[in-house]
């Protein structure tokens, strides 16, 4: 990445829009981006020459200095370094504050700590408060769950619970705090599905793929076991996808809530209704009903029988508009646009 220029990226992420779309995607929060590559992408899904997903963006994250995604120019530190950092952001254009409360993939960082102290997250809330804008926090510690929750941060995500040594564990009063405050959890199970997939069918896999398969089967199991448990609780779970590689697998995330324990209809849910409540605009999008855009997805099935068949897309539709359609399937009001 670091050799890509700000204009490839925005290239890529106008086909990254349009697979996402494809997938029945017809709204996207971007949690992260370098420079002003997300602000230049969502001035370009707002064009009307491209088909692509409604987008929110962040901008660069949050982060301590030399944390993770420092890269992406979202440095600050301290309370004051915080607030200023962020205000710079809001007027910038950002549609949410995401914030990097712990480590992670970024060499150099620990993925078992706290990046932010309490008061630095809740100076973080404030600001994002004060312009009415919501916050989002990537969590992979349980330090950093806990931290997060207790500064009133309006969205988790990951929530790996990993400690200092290594294990992943959630304990009671962390999940209970979850529950009690009404934050929103996205616990992208999927991250690292697809390579663990991979892993699975090597025919003989080396002692270093035999490690990795070993990790990630343990992260696999660990959240499988967190969402069960906190959404048995209440807790207000939504999907996301954390697409870094690849677009466009939105389906298997559903798939996924299933496997964790959620009914088709409450994977369903967490896609339409809860995740537009959850990035603010559960007024316009989420639901089919009064006062809505008409956002609308055909698939091939009944994903309340099959949550797979939300893989099958056949139509999409954003805000009354068929904005794309699979190649054989029979045309319904007229030709998708080119």
């Amino acid at each position: 990445m670091a050799e890509d220029s700000d204009e490839l990226m925005v290239n890529r992420g106008r086909t990254n829009l349009a697979t996402h779309l494809a997938a029945g995607v017809t709204t996207a929060r971007d949690c992260g981006a370098r420079s002003n590559t997300a602000f230049e992408l969502r001035k370009i899904a707002a064009g009307t020459d491209v088909i692509s997903p409604r987008l929110l963006v962040s901008g660069p994250p949050l982060t301590r200095p030399h944390g993770h995604f420092w890269f992406c120019g979202g440095e600050a530190g301290g309370v004051d370094g915080v607030q200023a950092r962020a205000s710079e952001l809001i007027a910038a254009g950002a549609d949410f504050l995401k914030i990097m409360a712990s480590g992670g993939g970024t060499v150099g960082t620990d993925q078992a700590e706290s990046s932010f102290s309490v008061a630095e997250l809740e100076a973080l809330v404030g600001v994002a408060r004060s312009h009415g804008l919501l916050t989002a926090a990537h969590c992979l510690s349980a330090a950093s769950v806990d931290a997060a929750v207790r500064a009133g941060v309006d969205q988790l995500e990951h929530i790996n619970f990993i400690r200092p040594d290594g294990s992943r564990r959630m304990d009671d009063r962390t999940a209970e705090r979850i529950v009690s405050s009404g934050v929103f959890v996205s616990p992208t199970i999927q991250t690292g599905y697809r390579l663990l997939q991979q892993l699975r069918t090597a025919a003989k896999p080396d002692p270093p793929a035999s490690a990795q398969m070993a990790a990630l089967e343990y992260k696999l199991e660990s959240k499988l076991s967190f969402v069960s448990r906190l959404h048995a609780m209440g807790a207000k779970i939504v999907m996301g996808t954390d697409a870094i590689g690849a677009m466009g697998d939105y389906g298997l995330g559903l798939s996924l809530l299933v496997q964790a324990g959620l009914s088709t209809t409450a994977a369903l849910d967490a896609g339409t209704r809860l995740a537009a409540e959850a990035i603010g605009l559960g007024d316009d999008v989420g639901t089919v009903s009064p006062g809505r855009f008409a956002d609308l997805v055909v698939v091939d099935g009944d994903p309340i029988l099959d949550i797979n068949a939300t893989t099958q897309i056949l139509l999409v539709m954003r805000e009354g508009r068929i904005v794309w359609q699979a190649p054989d399937t029979v045309r319904l009001g007229g030709s998708p646009p080119k």
